[in-house]
């Protein structure tokens, strides 16, 4: 009996050592070409680049892999025992690998392959730490022997907090969210610290299998295994019995709202993007984890979408009807139910309902909608839609809905009120919005288009095209700067002007093709006259111009040409607007500025727009300042941007009163509606192939831009001040509820005096009998004269003509004008 127990004990010794001797053996060979597992104490994982607004909103985020790390110790508690209990109770206990689990599993793989099944895992949590930094998904024996050589050698180097931490901040855990910080929000809009049990098992669950198990898509096997979770913490004694009953009977609770912002900020925030990767090159976009801090607004920003497009809309359908999307035949219109789905994409583009015409009854079209319901559309909601006849011109009135609609034409239609809808189509015209704040240059809203959903062809700061009578009010800024009075007379009669040897002369006209004889140089600009400002060009000279447009960075280079005088070179919507917010900011140069700051993921500033001075500032104020955290409600101290004057004051103040008459009498009258101080200039190309409006008030400047992509005329009456303005004045009407209505500040160096708008002459006190509405308050510098007198380079006698013109003919003149 003894020898028979010590035999077998040596045949168990034997067999142990052979299986020690292998093992190492094992060991020993699968040791050899192990990764180097030193990286992970260097982990950085790439990051979520994300923009902001200026108060703190989400715009958008750019990242290879959506991922926020965070620290260890700022994992909740119940967070951390949900992951335990569902992937590995023992992790606090194990070296790295879990004998029995492997075991186990070892059994089970056996038996499903003997049943043509998967394998099954059993990998510890520091084994799926090593499969996801250091080895492949291969599933292999070999595979399976390196996990286990690593995780061992791990849990010896690393602490369970630092291996626990690695692993939740790398897991994949199903729709797009890498890591559990971006899981908690892209499943339920919140931060780790807010979950629940229910929501911390909910994602514990998923690792298993993160696309079977999204609760989005797969509620029911989604809720089994949260459960499991559940039950799980409850056995593991982490949480009690109750709170286990409790909270498996809670629904999935998954956010219901988007987590970006949508207020159209496509444009805005694709330029951000590519301002980064200039700075950053495009791998440390998607990579480094930045926080952007913009200065987009997002409240002026929904007004800029909303008036852009309603200004849009409202030339488009002025200008007529171009017909339905598509055509269905009659035997579709019997499956319009199906067949609507063709054109699910075209409706996501364009942000428009589309409907099925099924039948015209009554003078009404009954059509299909996408969720199978029916509803209507009246013919007072077609009656827009007449023919568009050349040159932009209309056919004649509607007399029925069927000269519009026939049944199945596919049509873009809105909702009204209940089933009643009206017809729509996407404007063929194009164009771009800034809105920008003097002194700082923050860009506070952009609009690129009427559809960032299409392009990301940004027509602000992309698109170069004529400004037109918009660069008009440098010609008047270049004679003010040499001297010469607001009220200087100049005359508006026809000019021929040589261009040199072998070319044409050039005689430029007035928009309506009449003249006005003598006038002020205030009235010339706020009538947009064409004549007049040929004839200060040549007085104060081309290079005057040029250099002044290079000044304010109209032009990068000028073109020598007399045609800049009339804006006849291409520039974009930004650059023209950020000239006119030279004059809005005192005449001080400004940078347009989309960026305020730029942070690394560990918090520290890495860009700044630029240096801010601020003499009773603390470092934590300018900081919160220069990243818009600042509260709107809080003391704000004197802060100033350090930049460099390029006009005078006075200079620019004499500039301002000008382009503040061309709003109150001129071209932008229509802006008086606004009830506020206003200065600006409309802006209209030869034939109408551009409009424009460029306007400030002492604390906002927006830029409007609109024309067709391919030019070709807007209308023959279509203006600057008919398509472009009413873009600005819906936008300001919004805008206005927000900010003060301030006058523009009159410097030291100015006296006002009250003029005779009509001939220029300065009045005294005796002279008041003037009609009141002759009398305007005119803007001089007080060290020099305000006489009317100017030498005309283009015209030598005027000088000795000017006075002996006849002021009833003149008067006469500007009546019929008016």
């Amino acid at each position: 009996m003894l020898n028979s127990i010590v035999k077998w004990a040596a045949f168990l010794f034997g067999v142990c050592l052979l299986f020690v001797i292998f093992s190492l053996q094992l060991i020993i060979f699968f040791s050899h070409d192990l990764p180097d597992y030193q990286q992970l104490a260097d982990y950085d994982p790439p990051g979520i680049t994300r923009l902001y607004s200026h108060s703190g909103e989400v715009l958008s985020e750019y990242a290879i892999e959506k991922r926020t790390f965070v620290p260890i110790s700022e994992v909740p508690t119940i967070v951390i025992n949900a992951f335990l209990a569902a992937e590995d109770k023992n992790f606090f206990q194990h070296p790295g690998v879990d004998l029995y689990s492997t075991i186990r599993a070892a059994i089970q793989s056996v038996l499903n392959l003997a049943a043509s099944k998967r394998v099954v895992g059993g990998s510890t949590i520091t084994q799926q730490v090593v499969k996801d930094f250091l080895l492949t998904n291969e599933r292999s024996i070999s595979r399976k022997i390196k996990e286990a050589i690593l995780a061992y050698r791990i849990s010896k180097i690393y602490s369970k907090h630092r291996i626990l931490e690695l692993y939740l901040n790398q897991i994949f855990l199903g729709n797009n969210s890498y890591g559990i910080v971006t899981a908690a929000q892209n499943y339920f809009d919140k931060d780790l610290k807010d979950l629940n049990i229910a929501e911390a098992a909910m994602l514990a669950a998923l690792p298993k299998a993160p696309s079977t198990l999204n609760p989005f898509t797969n509620y029911s096997k989604a809720k089994i295994r949260r459960d499991w979770v559940i039950e799980r913490m409850a056995e593991e004694e982490m949480i009690t019995d109750r709170e286990a009953a409790k909270y498996i009977k809670q629904k999935i609770l998954l956010r219901t709202k988007r987590m970006l912002q949508e207020h159209g900020e496509s444009f805005y925030t694709e330029s951000v993007k590519q301002e980064l990767v200039k700075m950053f090159g495009e791998h440390d976009v998607v990579s480094k984890g930045f926080v952007v801090n913009t200065n987009l607004d997002i409240e002026l920003q929904r007004f800029a979408d909303e008036s852009f497009k309603k200004g849009l809309i409202g030339y488009d359908k002025k200008h007529g009807w171009r017909g339905p999307i598509d055509k269905i035949s009659s035997s579709e219109i019997a499956n319009w139910q199906n067949v609507i789905s063709r054109y699910s994409a075209v409706a996501i583009e364009n942000n428009l309902d589309v409907a099925i015409v099924l039948k015209i009854a009554n003078n009404r079209a009954i059509i299909g909608l996408p969720n199978s319901s029916q509803g209507f559309i009246a013919f007072d909601d077609v009656k827009w839609a007449r023919k568009n006849l050349k040159n932009q011109t209309l056919g004649p009135q509607l007399n029925s809905i069927s000269e519009v609609l026939n049944a199945g034409h596919v049509i873009f239609v809105k909702n009204i009120e209940g089933d009643k809808y009206t017809l729509e189509q996407v404007p063929d015209v194009e164009g771009g919005m800034v809105v920008m704040e003097p002194y700082t240059g923050k860009v506070l809203a952009m609009v690129g288009g009427f559809n960032g959903n299409k392009t990301y062809f940004n027509r602000a700061i992309q698109a170069e095209r004529q400004p037109g009578s918009v660069f008009k009010p440098l010609v008047y800024l270049a004679a003010l700067e040499q001297n010469i009075q607001p009220n200087t007379i100049i005359l508006d009669e026809p000019i021929s002007v040589s261009q040199g040897k072998g070319m044409p002369n050039w005689s430029p006209k007035n928009y309506n093709a009449n003249f006005l004889g003598p006038i002020t140089l205030r009235t010339a600009l706020e009538k947009s006259r064409n004549t007049p400002t040929v004839r200060i060009m040549l007085t104060v000279g081309l290079p005057s111009i040029i250099e002044l447009a290079n000044r304010f960075g109209v032009y990068k280079k000028s073109k020598a040409a007399y045609s800049i005088a009339l804006g006849a070179f291409e520039t974009t919507l930004m650059e023209i607007t950020n000239a006119y917010n030279t004059v809005a900011s005192g005449g001080l140069a400004v940078t347009p500025k989309l960026i305020e700051s730029i942070y690394d993921r560990r918090g520290n500033m890495i860009y700044r727009s630029e240096d801010i001075i601020c003499k009773s500032c603390t470092s934590d104020l300018i900081s919160s300042i220069a990243d818009g955290s600042i509260y709107e409600d809080a003391e704000l101290p004197d802060i100033e941007y350090p930049t460099y004057r390029l006009v005078d004051t006075d200079t620019n103040y004499q500039f301002v009163s000008l382009l503040e008459g061309a709003m109150r009498r001129g071209t932008g009258a229509k802006a008086n509606v606004l009830g506020i101080p206003v200065a600006g200039k409309t802006g209209t190309t030869n034939d109408s192939f551009d409009a424009w409006f460029v306007g400030f008030t002492p604390y906002i400047i927006v830029g409007v831009y609109v024309g067709f992509d391919k030019p070709r005329t807007l209308g023959a009456r279509e203006t600057g001040s008919t398509v472009a303005l009413p873009i600005f004045i819906d936008f300001m009407q919004k805008a206005c509820a927000k900010m003060p209505a301030l006058e523009f500040a009159v410097p030291d160096g100015i006296a006002l005096k009250a003029v005779n708008k009509r001939t220029g002459r300065v009045l005294e006190e005796e002279d008041y009998e003037v009609a009141k509405s002759d009398i305007i308050i005119e803007a001089f510098k007080k060290n020099h004269s305000w006489s009317h007198a100017f030498r005309d380079r283009s015209e030598e006698n005027l000088e000795e003509s000017i006075p002996h013109y006849n002021l009833g003919e003149i008067l006469s003149t500007l009546d019929e004008e008016e």
